[in-house]
């Protein structure tokens, strides 16, 4: 259905009919109750007052020995209970009833009423019986015909009945239906006025719920045409304010993301720009006759050469962590051995610093489940910082340590350290603090993004402590296994 397309109409359909359903029911269970309470109500108030009255028309008749004195309270009783009532004595002979001009005559059983009880003493003696009708019968010939006389065929048959059977009387049941109609009627009114008000309050409800989901599906139309300053609105606290306040996150995180792709584009065009125009310079030059291509310009074009590889190394390493398509060769490895290897390899760097260097091996440290090359890779990055970023005759100190079911490696150093604005970002893919010192240095700003790759891959954990001017301290902490 198209009107059923979007998630307003949808929720409030679904209030809609449970609101229904509800409704429907409980005024179904109350007309139901309703009724059957009433109808027992009636019941045991009949059955009261009869009970009642055959007492009363016992002890009349014990107190005077007959029934002369039962007319006149029948009478008067008549017109309270709205009963008809006939009395007869143990020949069946009327000796008391609502209509005096039966007082007298002998009839048989009647056929119509709501209550015959017998008139028993305390010794269990039966003087006499007593009639119900259940309403005021006026008018002779229908009394006749009610007690059984006049018109034939009223009568009734078999022995006598010993127990009251109730009988549904035409003026009662009127009475009864005309109330339980009003209470049904009262109860349709409150069902109908509840579901108006269920109505406004799901239009409500549907809205509150879907206002912000379309907020949120205009500010992701927005962002994918390239607005990435929109943002939800998290006014609630439900799991729909959480939803807003985890969909502004992420649009943070896809903004900055953006902002530091788009410097890494600058940035990668001005590392590959550089290199290219000298070697394009020196190229020209050899062409041109201007220079020879003697040893010195072959090692400048070189080293420009070796500087746009590791580049374009460092990007596809970047792209093959971050995409999970890493091949670990995992073997165990002496962490030991793996630090004391890699400081040969900045010789030269250490050298024109003068850096110190300082070791603090664990000798009995265990063998680690790592891969060698990826391992030692990232103790490359974290040491090329440490001495890149060090100061002149500053000093690197490299510490093993086992912890836990794990080892963990300590890099320090007491170069230029990492402000506290950067530091969160420091691990971030393309993030570079200061670019224009990283471009002096010919860094990328993948290098330790990189190195935390590598470290959960191997489900590792890797952190950084830092203070601007005092140094940083990278922590890597390894599993055994």
């Amino acid at each position: 259905m198209p009107f059923l397309r979007t998630l307003n109409p949808k929720l409030l359909v679904s209030f809609l009919v449970v609101v229904l359903v509800t409704v429907g029911l409980t005024s179904l269970a109350l007309g139901f109750i309703t009724g059957s309470q009433f109808s027992s109500y009636l019941r045991r108030g009949a059955e009261v007052r009869s009970q009642s009255l055959a007492t009363f028309l016992v002890d009349s008749y014990l107190k005077n020995g007959n029934w002369q004195e039962v007319q006149e309270v029948i009478s008067g009783l008549t017109t309270m209970m709205g009963d008809h009532i006939v009395v007869v004595d143990r020949s069946n002979t009327v000796v008391a009833s609502s209509s005096e001009e039966l007082v007298g005559q002998k009839i048989e059983e009647p056929q119509v009423w709501t209550a015959r009880i017998p008139l028993l003493t305390d010794q269990g003696k039966q003087i006499g019986t007593l009639y119900l009708t259940g309403g005021r019968m006026p008018g002779h010939r229908r009394m006749m015909e009610m007690m059984g006389g006049g018109t034939g065929g009223m009568m009734a048959q078999g022995g006598p009945m010993s127990s009251p059977i109730t009988v549904v009387d035409p003026s009662s049941a009127g009475l009864e239906k005309q109330f339980l109609d009003s209470i049904r009627n009262s109860i349709t009114i409150v069902a109908l006025i509840s579901l108006a008000l269920a109505i406004v309050i799901s239009l409500y409800l549907a809205r509150s719920i879907t206002r912000p989901l379309q907020d949120m599906i205009r500010v992701t139309r927005s962002i994918s045409e390239g607005d990435l300053s929109q943002r939800v609105r998290a006014d609630s606290q439900d799991e729909l304010g959480a939803l807003a306040q985890s969909f502004n996150i992420m649009a943070d995180d896809l903004a900055k993301q953006e902002k530091m792709r788009r410097d890494l584009v600058a940035d990668i065009a001005h590392e590959f720009r550089t290199p290219l125009t000298t070697i394009r310079g020196y190229v020209e030059s050899i062409l041109d006759g201007v220079k020879k291509p003697d040893q010195d310009i072959l090692g400048r074009i070189e080293a420009e050469t070796e500087r746009l590889t590791t580049l374009i190394s460092d990007l596809q390493e970047l792209s093959r962590a971050e995409s999970g398509k890493l091949s670990l060769e995992k073997k165990p490895v002496d962490l030991n051995v793996l630090v004391e290897e890699v400081f040969p390899k900045f010789e030269k760097e250490i050298a024109e610093k003068e850096i110190q260097v300082e070791t603090d091996l664990d000798r009995g440290l265990p063998l680690a489940l790592v891969d060698e090359r990826r391992i030692g890779q990232v103790l490359e990055n974290i040491l090329n910082n440490g001495i890149k970023y060090n100061y002149q005759k500053g000093r690197v100190r490299v510490n093993t340590r086992e912890e836990g079911e794990g080892v963990r490696l300590t890099i320090a150093d007491t170069g230029q350290g990492i402000s506290p604005q950067d530091l969160p970002y420091i691990f971030e893919r393309f993030y570079r603090g200061d670019k224009s010192r990283s471009r002096h240095t010919g860094g990328t700003g993948i290098g330790l993004s990189i190195a935390r790759n590598l470290v959960e891959a191997h489900w590792g954990t890797i952190s950084v402590q830092s203070q601007p001017g005092q140094g940083s301290t990278f922590s890597v902490w390894l599993p055994l296994r």
